[in-house]
């Protein structure tokens, strides 16, 4: 099952927290999780560390992590040598 979560042009420092409930609401099981950031121009860092810690208990619970991100997004990653890390895509390549 795969489970499709899209977010918007900018995320702040409060909307982290929105994102680490929908992943707890799944309950964080064996899944295919896809985070669509392909119209993010800006993440707070502490967006950045979500995302490291929701690859590290998704893969740990035989789950796969997706993110396609946003030609600004893929540098802002890249910058932290996460690219390879977390399975980054860059959507304009997938299409």
């Amino acid at each position: 099952m795969k489970n499709l979560i899209t977010t918007p042009k900018k995320i702040e420092f409060v909307n982290t927290s929105e994102y680490t409930h929908i992943l707890a609401s799944n309950n964080i099981k064996p899944h295919e999780y896809i985070i669509d950031m392909s119209a993010t121009e800006y993440a707070h860092i502490a967006f950045v560390g979500f995302l490291i810690d929701s690859h590290q208990v998704i893969s740990s619970k035989g789950g796969k992590l997706n993110i396609i991100v946003s030609k600004k997004i893929f540098k802002l990653l890249n910058r932290f040598n996460l690219v390879d890390l977390l399975n980054i895509k860059i959507k304009h390549v997938l299409l």
